[in-house]
């Protein structure tokens, strides 16, 4: 059967029931909103996320970069509360990441 240019196939696929997105880096960058919440967390405790700190946090886990940041800038609080505060502003500042260019 013909249908224009194209032959139209007699396979039959598999409904499709999910879909998998890797928003995080490849379609949003959402590294600078992470970048600005750690800051934000930091500058409530009178600290500063310096640069340097901000290159060697480049694609470690969420588990590594709270506690590198805590340990290191010498927050009075726990790697969890930290995590416990990051989680809390990305569900407003993640959805506002702009897209990669």
């Amino acid at each position: 059967m013909k249908q224009g240019p194209r032959q139209l196939s007699n396979k039959r696929y598999k409904k499709v029931t999910h879909c998998i997105f890797d928003l995080d880096g490849t379609v949003l960058d959402s590294e600078i909103v992470y970048h600005e919440m750690i800051k934000t967390i930091c500058k409530k405790y009178g600290k500063i996320y310096p640069r340097e700190l901000q290159i060697r946090m480049h694609g470690r886990t969420d588990f590594d970069i709270c506690r590198t940041v805590v340990r290191e800038l010498e927050l009075p609080i726990s790697r969890d509360e930290f995590d416990r505060q990051t989680e809390e502003m990305a569900t407003t500042m993640l959805p506002k990441a702009p897209l990669q260019k």
